[in-house]
């Protein structure tokens, strides 16, 4: 961590997204708050991935169907996430970007992935997660 980033944390204290209670370490969620996600339950509906059992066509895309391919998340909106999205985009709750994802193409030598998520870690993300859709294999 940076002189920079550790002052920061001595006069903004990193604090739960969702509920507001000050952290030991660095992370969106408190304790209690993390323990309160929920995964979307699988499998779903294989084109807006709502919850069914047997992972047919939602009601809602057999009369509709939708001009996306496809569309996940990784939650249920509810509970910890909803109150930190509400306080992010109403109460005007900005905090330093820690659950980053850097989506990609390829990652062939990690030479594009190593300096975007280093710019990103130079300009305040904590944790930068690399998704491509395919990965070269036998490069050194």
């Amino acid at each position: 961590m940076s002189l920079a980033a550790d002052l920061l944390d001595l006069i903004f204290p990193p604090a739960c997204v969702s509920c507001a209670e000050l952290l030991e370490t660095r992370g969106p969620y408190c304790a209690l708050c993390a323990l309160g996600l929920e995964p979307v339950p699988r499998p779903g509906c294989p084109l807006c991935a709502e919850p069914d059992p047997a992972g047919k066509l939602c009601r809602r895309c057999r009369l509709r169907p939708p001009p996306f391919a496809s569309a996940r998340a990784a939650f249920v909106h509810e509970g910890p996430l909803a109150r930190a999205i509400h306080r992010f985009k109403y109460e005007g709750r900005s905090v330093a970007v820690q659950p980053l994802v850097l989506i990609d193409d390829v990652f062939t030598t990690g030479a594009t992935a190593r300096a975007a998520s280093a710019a990103l870690v130079e300009h305040g993300a904590g944790v930068v997660h690399v998704l491509t859709l395919a990965r070269a294999v036998g490069w050194e």
